[in-house]
């Protein structure tokens, strides 16, 4: 029943979403937000959820890292954990639409990640096995995570439930694999990196399968975000070296630039296909942005 469900879903996207979409970067039905936390020098922006939320991680005047979510009317919370009273280095990347969100930390002035997962005012440490470093790089509705942990070489995981399993994922010939998205269908998008440290995005099913994606064209390409439709989001780097976003569907991906930028990655996908992402505007300052429905 999942993978017929999914099979629907997908067909709805390639007939309805990506049309949408495609009129969507000519201004007629969505619109650019971009945005920056007071402090910031460098903003990074990640998953977004259904309500339009977004979390993602600035640096400030002091070269910290600092964890944030800005919520649907604008307000920017930032959050940076400490450690013996000293600020930690804090990276938040997922967020479900029950407004978990799933990040990392360097506790200071420690140079290993350890991995959490944020709700309700709490912060819970997560490892994938007991003393690997571990980030948690995304959260679906399900509770399920993924992320990376620092065996050798750098390895992609998951942790599933019904039933519960933990699932390792290092991507044939790769010397790093990344999970950087998952979906409620347990579908999940990342980047591996070859022998000449190039990374390429990737879809791993279900059933554990993995498929390659972009064109060979793409010198690097990471798959940061996907949806319950299975529309994918994230970069991709062309012959001259320029990182575009990029979004759509195996064998049918587009790329979006943002207005005037001299860079753009697209990070994050909801089911209503508003996108959330990273560009560097023409004085080299990296900002926020999100792609949201016309009326928003």
């Amino acid at each position: 029943m999942k993978s017929a469900r999914f099979l629907l879903l997908m067909f709805v996207v390639l007939t309805l979403a990506v049309p949408l979409l495609a009129r969507g970067n000519d201004g007629e039905n969505f619109r650019l937000i971009s945005f920056d936390p007071r402090g910031s020098t460098e903003t990074h922006a990640f998953a977004i959820n259904n309500s339009g939320a977004v979390v993602g991680y600035y640096i400030d005047a002091n070269r910290f890292a600092v964890g944030y979510e800005r919520f649907p009317d604008g307000k920017i919370v930032p959050l940076s954990l400490t450690t013996g009273g000293l600020q930690d280095q804090t990276y938040f990347e997922g967020l479900n639409n029950f407004n978990v969100i799933a990040g990392y930390y360097y506790p200071n002035p420690s140079n290993v990640p350890t991995g959490i997962l944020l709700f309700g005012g709490n912060v819970v440490k997560y490892s994938f096995e007991p003393n690997y470093a571990t980030q948690v790089l995304t959260v679906n509705d399900r509770g399920e995570v993924g992320g990376a942990y620092y065996a050798n070489p750098l390895t992609g995981f998951l942790e599933l439930n019904n039933p519960h399993r933990k699932v390792s994922i290092s991507v044939s010939g790769s010397t790093s694999t990344y999970i950087l998205c998952l979906n409620n269908f347990e579908y999940a998008g990342g980047a591996y990196s070859d022998s000449s440290g190039n990374f390429h995005a990737f879809l791993r099913k279900p059933d554990g399968t993995i498929e390659d994606l972009g064109p060979k064209t793409w010198v690097q390409s990471s798959a940061y975000g996907i949806n319950n439709w299975g529309l994918i989001v994230g970069s991709a780097v062309d012959s001259h070296g320029v990182f575009h976003g990029f979004y759509g569907q195996p064998e049918d991906f587009r790329l979006f630039d943002y207005p005037g930028a001299t860079f753009t990655v697209l990070t994050g996908v909801n089911d209503d296909g508003e996108m959330s992402g990273r560009y560097i505007d023409q004085s080299g300052k990296s900002h926020g942005f999100i792609l949201l429905h016309k009326g928003e």
